[in-house]
């Protein structure tokens, strides 16, 4: 939606683009909340509880403070899981900026594909230079981006092509011979193309 918009229009509104966001998330992260902090002030769900490991996880921002409060957070049983939402909500926030940038498809696959890059050197860096353990390396955003990326590559594809799609069309031989004679083929066109 965020392509379409920015094709259309040659604008992003941040502010509906958040507001899908929210309503698409939050209805049902407050439910969840609400029922798991309940079921624990009562005694009837294991776990202890502060405010600040209430916000961080209604605010998005628990991966954070749980790799902060190293891996001791105060939140029910259950609900550590919630980490995935705050790297789901720091992309929300950043993306569409790099949609904006980008002004084009071609230079968004480009950015795209240099912060997967990216990403998976500062992962290593973390780990032999800072000495970050697995666990804050698995929920941090920063080193968990590029699995958000992925799913942020095809659609910035205007003119994708499906690898099935350009086998029938001309590539038929067999095995790695196919892809060696089709690889312009089966690469999305704006790898190709130059940036315009």
């Amino acid at each position: 939606m965020l392509l379409e918009e920015r094709d259309r229009t040659g604008r992003i509104s941040w502010g509906r683009f958040a507001a899908r966001r929210v309503l698409r998330l939050y209805p049902a992260l407050l439910a969840t909340l609400l029922l798991a902090w309940g079921l624990m002030l009562i005694g009837s769900a294991i776990g202890y509880g502060s405010l600040l490991g209430f916000l961080s996880q209604a605010l998005f921002f628990h991966n954070d403070y749980v790799v902060a409060a190293d891996m001791q957070p105060a939140i029910p049983f259950g609900t550590s899981v919630l980490w995935s939402l705050a790297v789901e909500a720091h992309f929300y926030l950043l993306f569409p900026i790099l949609v904006l940038l980008a002004r084009s498809d071609a230079r968004l696959t480009w950015a795209i594909v240099a912060l997967l890059v990216a990403a998976r050197i500062w992962r290593f860096g973390r780990v032999a230079d800072f000495g970050a353990d697995d666990w804050a390396i698995y929920i941090s955003t920063d080193t968990r981006v590029d699995s958000i990326l992925w799913g942020a590559f095809l659609p910035s594809q205007s003119d994708a092509i499906s690898f099935v799609g350009s086998f029938q069309a001309g590539c038929s031989a067999p095995g790695w011979w196919s892809l060696r004679q089709c690889w312009r083929r089966l690469l999305p066109r704006s790898l190709i193309e130059r940036s315009s």
